[in-house]
């Protein structure tokens, strides 16, 4: 699995649609994206680092975090990243 983030710092991401999580499946090059817009707000530049945990979630860490945040990745489909 790989993942990724947008990073902005000037200006913020304020657009809610731009406010994502991209994650990779790399063994079927599958790509699910995710909205974190319900976990952000209009100051929020993005997230610099992520790392997989054991368990499958991403801790994230960097603006809108003001430190490490744990993100839940759906198990539904349609459903929304908890945090």
């Amino acid at each position: 699995m790989a993942a990724a983030v947008p990073f902005d710092m000037n200006p913020s991401i304020r657009d809610p649609e731009l406010r994502v999580l991209r994650v990779w499946d790399l063994a079927s090059g599958e790509a699910t994206t995710y909205s974190l817009a319900h976990l952000t707000d209009s100051s929020w530049w993005g997230y610099y680092q992520l790392h997989f945990a054991p368990d499958g979630s991403l801790v994230a860490g960097g603006n809108g975090a003001n430190s490490a945040v744990r993100l839940v990745l759906p198990t539904e489909e349609g459903g929304k990243v908890s945090a």
